[in-house]
């Protein structure tokens, strides 16, 4: 009997954890910053949101 338990909790909970993941919003994707002359420094911070049931971990950034 205390096989079967878990063997149903097993089947239950893997299918849900399994399913859950982090998932990552912006308010905006692009931002324009207009012209830009010689070496003036511009800067524009991007908002994000996690929206999904995990942590969102960001390991890595690099500019396109």
């Amino acid at each position: 009997m205390a096989k079967r338990v878990i063997l149903v909790c097993f089947l239950v909970l893997v299918p849900a954890v399994s399913f859950a993941q982090p998932e990552i919003s912006f308010r905006s994707l692009t931002y324009d910053f207009g012209i830009v002359f010689g070496k003036d420094r511009v800067e524009h911070v991007f908002s994000f949101l996690n929206k999904g049931d995990r942590d969102l971990i960001i390991k890595k950034l690099v500019p396109s």
